[in-house]
C-alpha cells in the first residue's frame, strides 16, 4: 500500500527537474519561474536563488551538478553555489528557454528547449555528449518526459500538448538515435497530458499527468499497471530517491491555478511504489 506526504517548503510556482544525487544522498529540484534551486537533506529544505530561468539537473561528481537554464548547460558547484558555463544554446534566451532534461546511461545529457510562449514546432531535444551539443528531436512544442529504458534500447519523451508519449530507438553502444520517433502511449482521446517521467528498476515507466492529479505507471509494453493519486492538480516530474531508492519524489506546480490548495507547488513523497535506479553521472 502506498502513502503520500509533502515536503515543507515555500510552494514552487513551477517545480521541475527533480534529481536524487546518489553520491551525496541528497535531493535537488528547481522552480522554473521563481527561479531557484531547492535542496533537501535530513529535514531541512534550503532555497538557493538563481540568476536565470533553470529547468533541469544532472550530477557530475560529489561536489557539482549540471544545471540547465535559458543560456546553456552549467557545472554548478554545490558548496560555493557558483555556475560555470559548459556549453551555450544557439537560441535567443529572451524568446526561448530550456525545459525537461535527464542524464543518459552513456554519460550524456539530453536537454530540451522551447519557446517561452509555447509556440508550436519551436521546441527541440538536444544531446550533450563528449563536449558537443547535438539536436536529436525537432518540431515539437512542449518537450517533456525524457527517460531511458532499462535495456538502453529506447529513449522516451513526450510533446505534452499532443497527450502522446513517444519512444525512439537508440544504439546500445553509443546512445545515439538509430530510428525515427514512434508512438508508444496515446492519450489523445481522453487528453491526459503527460509531463515528466522516470523508469523504475523493473522497467516500468511512471509518468506525471499534468492537470489530472495523478501519476500513471506503464509497463515496458505500454500497458497501464497502476495509478497513484496525489493531492496536487499539476504533478510535474518524478524521481526515485532515498537510501534504497524506494521513495518516489514528485515536484508540482501552482502556476495557472486560481484556487490553489496548500499542497499545489509542493514536492510530494510517495512510498510503497517500488524502487528506482541511480541516475548516471554526466561526463563533461
Amino acid at each position: 500500500m502506498n502513502s503520500v506526504s509533502t515536503l515543507q517548503h515555500t510552494p514552487c510556482v513551477l517545480g521541475e527537474g527533480i534529481l536524487w544525487h546518489p553520491v551525496r544522498q541528497q535531493m535537488f529540484w528547481i522552480d522554473i519561474l521563481e527561479p531557484r534551486l531547492l535542496t533537501y537533506k535530513g529535514i531541512d529544505v534550503i532555497d538557493i536563488p538563481l540568476p536565470r530561468t533553470p529547468s533541469a539537473l544532472g550530477w557530475v561528481d560529489k561536489d557539482s551538478l549540471l544545471l540547465a537554464d535559458e543560456v546553456g548547460l552549467h557545472q554548478f558547484n554545490i558548496e560555493e553555489q557558483s555556475p560555470e558555463l559548459v556549453v551555450s544554446f544557439e537560441h535567443d534566451p529572451k524568446t526561448h528557454r530550456s525545459n525537461d532534461g535527464r542524464a543518459d546511461p552513456w554519460g550524456g545529457f539530453w536537454i530540451s528547449t522551447m519557446h517561452r510562449d509555447a509556440i508550436e514546432g519551436e521546441a527541440a531535444f538536444y544531446r550533450y555528449y563528449q563536449g558537443k551539443l547535438t539536436q536529436v528531436i525537432s518540431n515539437i512544442t512542449i518537450p517533456n518526459g525524457c527517460c531511458f529504458s532499462m535495456d538502453k534500447e529506447w529513449v522516451y519523451f513526450t510533446n505534452s500538448p499532443t497527450a502522446q508519449i513517444m519512444r525512439m530507438k537508440l544504439d546500445k553502444d553509443t546512445g545515439w538515435p538509430i530510428a525515427e520517433p514512434e508512438l508508444f502511449i496515446d492519450h489523445s482521446d481522453n487528453f491526459r497530458e503527460p509531463d515528466g517521467a522516470i523508469v523504475a528498476d523493473n522497467g516500468d515507466m511512471i509518468s506525471a499527468h499534468w492537470g489530472a492529479g495523478e501519476l500513471v505507471r506503464y509497463s515496458a509494453e505500454g500497458e497501464v499497471v497502476d495509478r497513484y493519486s496525489v493531492p496536487v492538480k499539476q504533478p510535474t516530474c518524478p524521481t526515485f530517491g532515498g537510501e534504497n531508492l524506494d521513495v518516489l519524489f514528485v515536484t508540482s506546480a501552482k502556476v495557472g491555478i486560481e484556487d490553489s490548495s496548500v499542497n499545489d507547488g509542493k514536492t510530494l513523497v510517495l512510498t510503497g511504489v517500488g524502487k528506482g535506479i541511480a541516475e548516471p553521472a554526466v561526463r563533461l
